[in-house]
């Protein structure tokens, strides 16, 4: 009010009625919801018809490798991503999706189009996901697929800050962001009677995971079990691109299903492809990640594999 807005929507603490004494323009949430009510709704929209490449938005890396770029994903950036949600992580109708995140991080835009386009419910919660509060919230709604951040899961093992509360409902959770701990995943796990935890790997130009787990496979804490859905990659170690039990930076196949062919603010190609070997012909694609593949099988990410990570940079 002392700001002298044109004019304001006022949300009550508690009920359904503001209890104050409004200004002539401004209008309760109550009756703005009734206001609405009187007008008549189309039953369908039109289209408006673009090619796959037109820009849908744009986002920033966080920056942990260098300076931030200026990402711009396109309308083939949310159909790779929503594929990979329901694929890899079982997400579909009856779910309820959850994952502590925001719009600056490309876990976001990936949890909006993977509710929208699959047909799950949207969990959102308002406040740090640190507390009890946030647990109790995964309990009352039912949460069923529950995305989380290493660092997070830790918070909650050593505060015990959900127990007591009934996260049985949760048939899948999924971790990104950071490396896992096999002790705290196991913790985790326990308390959905012992449900798989997804692991995902990817970066926002790419607009999903180059590695993750599947819900078809055996899992192991802390490791990705397959390659994503049409993402091909090496490991390059001293001898070369290897597709053994091996530890190198990886190489990912240039053709990648929703991965961007450009960025704002720099060369695409110096960035990404410059510099990089060749692998039956192809131009490697550059991510940045070294690799270790196991005897088994299983993938583990062991860090970066350029110098300059920002210590914290998101």
């Amino acid at each position: 009010v002392e700001a002298s807005p044109h004019k304001v929507i006022v949300l009550p603490v508690s009920g359904r009625d503001v209890g104050v004494q409004l200004r002539e323009q401004d209008i309760s949430w109550k009756d703005f919801l009734a206001y609405d009510n009187q007008h008549q709704r189309p039953n369908h929209f039109t289209p408006a018809y673009l090619p796959v490449d037109s820009m849908i938005n744009i986002l920033f890396s966080s920056g942990t490798t260098g300076e931030p770029k200026a990402i711009p994903w396109t309308q083939l950036s949310p159909i790779r991503s929503t594929a990979e949600g329901w694929a890899h992580i079982n997400v579909g109708v009856g779910d309820v999706y959850c994952w502590p995140t925001n719009l600056g991080w490309v876990m976001g835009p990936i949890l909006l189009f993977s509710c929208f386009l699959t047909g799950a419910t949207l969990a959102l919660y308002h406040g740090s996901p640190l507390g009890r509060g946030f647990g109790k919230f995964v309990q009352d709604a039912g949460v069923t697929v529950l995305g989380t951040v290493p660092s997070l899961v830790k918070t909650w093992k050593n505060t015990d800050c959900i127990k007591g509360l009934d996260w049985t409902k949760i048939k899948s959770f999924a971790s990104t962001g950071e490396t896992s701990n096999v002790d705290d995943d196991l913790w985790l796990s326990s308390k959905s009677y012992y449900k798989p935890i997804i692991e995902c790997c990817g970066g926002t130009e790419l607009a999903s995971c180059y590695i993750q787990a599947s819900p078809f496979q055996p899992q192991a804490f802390g490791a990705f079990s397959t390659a994503s859905m049409t993402t091909g990659l090496v490991i390059l170690d001293e001898h070369g691109p290897d597709d053994k039990a091996c530890v190198g930076e990886v190489g990912l196949f240039p053709l990648y299903l929703g991965a961007t062919d450009r960025l704002l603010n720099a060369d695409h190609n110096d960035v990404y492809f410059k510099g990089m070997p060749t692998f039956k012909g192809m131009r490697l694609r550059r991510h940045g990640d070294i690799l270790k593949r196991t005897v088994g099988g299983y993938i583990v990410v062991q860090g970066r594999a350029d110098d300059t990570m920002n210590l914290g940079g998101i």
